[in-house]
């Protein structure tokens, strides 16, 4: 057996390598094309997992005639694979020329331009699987070989995306180097498949006939277990990365290192379960216990890693000291939960499906039953519960869920049996309790703690979108990294309010303005009332700002203001979706290029769509927080440029910072009926004009001496986003 099951295995590890590669760029595409607010993620990633599941339909049908060619079919599979992906890209720009708004319409336009690739990744785990259990007669060790393969490949195609091909290759040159390697597994089995070619395709006659299929797991409940397992994992994926996203402040190779320990988790149970589904074991003579068993555990200990990764992010923190060595160390806590998890599918293959010509279809049937709970749980945690409950309640539900699942597996009422879930569930809830670990979120956010305070945070807002605290000072963070502060007061500027501010010292008249992004709605509240404004929309992609702001008397008018409208959305596809719209200011205070998803607001592509929407002479105003790539980028696209106070005025029309027309704007400026500044008050008269004429404004060649030879930002090398030892 092991000269089949090794060399099938090797190639399944390279098949399961770019498969990730695919998937990481793809939906990236996809989120950038149609927006990156939760429900486009939901529906986009869904999609992806519905060509999955029907892939695995239809590879276990293929694999019931005796006489397919598999291997064949395999390295078709992995060639033409490789070849839609050299073609991808720009695919994915053409469609999005006309992206649907709607959820369905988006939902069907990814599932469109993804189901031929998703079909035939999905179709590989049941042909090769059935290759191997006609030659070793073992169900569950050539599922758990062959899963723990294919996923090992993928957990370092994670690693290897995040601080290699990404870095360094960006989207398109990674898509190319995935590709060559589809084209190396195919040349590869070929190989393989002239080796095999004079084997017959049954079992030996000296190999034991097959067993029946067990008849204490019955189809229905195998089916049950692994859509189960499906569910829980990946809504305990779900909270694991915003717990993680949360802890690092959002830092882009988060994910696909989280993601990377949680396949290798999986890999790592798939080949135990391998190995412990032995014809005649204690497995067999109790599936339903085990089953039920390995699925508490699973969830028992996918619970624990919220209070695990609470208490020790501040000591991991103080020891290692940056953010991007922070996920490395704790994202191992995943591994154990991933593990009990990665059981569940091969022990239930072998529990239910006997070693005959059907074995391919009944593990395609259980493989897209897997694929189904994964999405549902993926859309369930993500959609619903992060909007209903707070992020450690979410996980308590899970393995509430996770308890009556095994109690329906398990079915043993009375003994020790019923009460080992109530011990368990008890015990992972003090343990989550915020009185055992104390201020949670403040343990897990670095620029609160290492700042020296202990006081909790004010304010928290959780929503599906996003978590949103605000401490003492008054000071925001969005998910983990500072967003601002709840500050109108230009002689004790602590937030640059002064920028905003600055709006008409740049153009004359601003009626109409757009605003990406909320924040504390300190930067809107002074846009809102500037004497000239007429209408100003603000698009911010959380809506957990809008209730901050509700609960902060400074900024509160903003949601009552008759000339202000707030759109929950991204902000560009917001853009992209009103062609027709034209405005004076397009104000940007971006977040750090650093964090995840941050070039689709900082790219060339982006800002030349910013361009399109400005009114002749209009100006849009970037915050570059201190990346000279960012200002590369804009001064590619803009011909005309000013640096005011790090801020950013950029025009197609020739700019001129006028000082004395602001400062008469400035005499006349209210908000909520007061004005900015007692101008009755000679002292403070004076400081803010002696205030007002220190701040510097840089011309466009000394933002061209500050950004030389700086990369400039694209959709395709995602900008200063993943790490790199240079820039």
């Amino acid at each position: 057996m092991y000269r089949h099951r090794l060399p099938v295995a090797a190639l399944f590890v390279g098949s399961g390598f770019p498969a990730l590669i695919y998937q990481v760029i793809w939906q990236r595409s996809l989120f950038t094309l149609f927006g990156s607010d939760s429900v486009a993620v939901s529906v986009i990633v869904s999609a992806f997992m519905l060509g999955l599941g029907a892939g695995s339909l239809l590879g276990g049908e293929i694999s019931r005639h005796p006489g397919v060619p598999l291997l064949k079919i395999f390295a078709a599979i992995e060639l033409c694979i490789g070849l839609f992906a050299l073609f991808s890209l720009p695919l994915f720009d053409w469609a999005g020329i006309a992206a649907p708004s709607s959820p369905v319409g988006l939902f069907g336009l990814s599932f469109a331009l993804v189901l031929v690739p998703t079909v035939m990744m999905g179709m590989t785990l049941p042909l090769l699987t059935t290759f191997l259990v006609r030659r070793s007669g073992l169900v569950g060790r050539s599922v758990g070989t062959l899963y723990a393969a294919n996923t090992l490949g993928s957990a370092l195609a994670c690693f290897l995306a995040a601080y290699g091909l990404m870095p360094y290759l960006g989207k398109q040159q990674s898509l190319q180097v995935a590709a060559a390697i589809n084209a190396t597994v195919a040349l590869l089995v070929l190989v393989l498949e002239h080796r095999e070619r004079s084997q017959v395709d049954t079992p030996p006659a000296n190999r034991p006939a097959p067993a029946s299929p067990p008849t204490d797991l019955s189809w229905p409940l195998g089916m049950m277990a692994v859509a189960m397992g499906g569910f829980l994992s990946l809504g305990f994926e779900v909270v694991w990365f915003r717990l993680f996203s949360f802890a690092t402040a959002g830092r882009a190779e988060t994910f696909a290192v989280l993601l990377g320990y949680f396949l290798i988790g999986t890999a790592a149970g798939s080949i135990v379960a391998a190995w412990g589904a032995v014809p005649g074991g204690f497995i067999h003579r109790q599936p339903r216990q085990w089953l039920a068993i390995v699925l508490v555990a699973a969830c028992a200990s996918g619970l624990l890693v919220t209070p695990a990764l609470a208490l020790l992010a501040p000591h991991v923190s103080s020891v290692l000291g940056h953010e991007r060595l922070i996920i490395l160390a704790q994202a191992p806590l995943v591994v154990l939960p991933a593990a009990l998890f990665g059981m569940l599918l091969p022990l239930a293959c072998d529990l239910s499906s006997a070693a005959n010509s059907s074995v391919g279809r009944n593990l395609g049937r259980l493989y897209a039953a897997n694929i189904a709970g994964a999405t549902l749980g993926a859309l369930a945690v993500g959609l619903f519960l992060l909007d209903v409950l707070p992020l450690r309640l979410v996980s308590v539900a899970l393995l509430a869920l996770g308890l009556i699942a095994a109690a329906i597996l398990a079915r043993r009422p009375q003994g020790t049996g019923a009460l080992l879930p109530a011990v368990v569930l008890l015990g992972c809830i003090l343990l989550s309790s915020s009185a055992l670990i104390g201020a949670f979120y403040e343990r897990l956010q670095p620029q609160f703690w290492r700042a020296g305070t202990s006081e909790p945070f004010i304010d928290i807002v959780e929503t599906r979108s996003g978590i949103v605290t605000v401490d003492r000072s008054g000071t925001v963070y969005g998910g983990g990294v500072y967003d601002g502060r709840f500050n109108l007061d230009l002689l004790n500027d602590t937030n640059g309010i002064v920028r905003p501010f600055a709006v008409s010292a740049v153009h004359p008249v601003p009626r109409r303005v757009v605003m990406i992004g909320l924040a504390s709605g300190a930067w809107a509240q002074v846009v809102a009332n500037n004497p000239d404004l007429q209408q100003l929309i603000v698009v911010e992609i959380n809506p957990g700002y809008l209730e901050v702001v509700r609960r902060h008397d400074l900024v509160a008018s903003l949601l009552r203001n008759p000339k202000v409208e707030i759109v929950v959305a991204d902000g560009r596809q917001w853009l992209k979706t009103h062609p027709s719209e034209k405005f004076d200011a397009i104000i940007m205070n971006t977040t750090f290029g650093w964090r995840n998803n941050a070039s689709n607001v900082l790219s060339q592509e982006f800002l030349r769509l910013v361009a399109t929407r400005l009114a002749p002479g209009g100006i849009a105003l970037l915050n570059p927080t201190g990346a000279p790539q960012v200002a590369a980028t804009a001064l590619s696209v803009f011909p005309y440029a000013l640096d005011f106070c790090n801020m950013l005025f950029l025009s197609d029309s020739p700019l001129v910072f006028d000082h004395e027309r602001w400062l008469s704007q400035l005499k006349a400026y209210r908000i909520d009926g007061q004005p900015v500044i007692d101008w009755t008050d000679a002292r403070k008269k004076v400081a803010l004009e002696h205030f007002l004429a220190s701040l510097p404004v840089k011309d466009r060649g000394s933002i061209q001496q500050w950004a030389a030879d700086k990369k400039i930002i694209t959709d395709d090398n995602m900008g200063i986003e993943w790490p790199r030892r240079s820039r």
